[in-house]
């Protein structure tokens, strides 16, 4: 039990993580195309 919970909080941990990147991501191609494409997107 203590196993799988130490597994659950390192797969939390992890997917935050991607969370993380794919939002800054995101955040770089949306000021790309605002860039690009003046408020287009809005």
């Amino acid at each position: 039990m203590a196993g799988k919970l130490v597994n659950i909080k390192l797969h939390t941990r992890r997917s935050q993580r991607v969370v993380k990147e794919s939002r800054s991501i995101c955040t770089c191609d949306c000021r790309r195309s605002n860039s690009t494409s003046s408020t287009s997107m809005l």
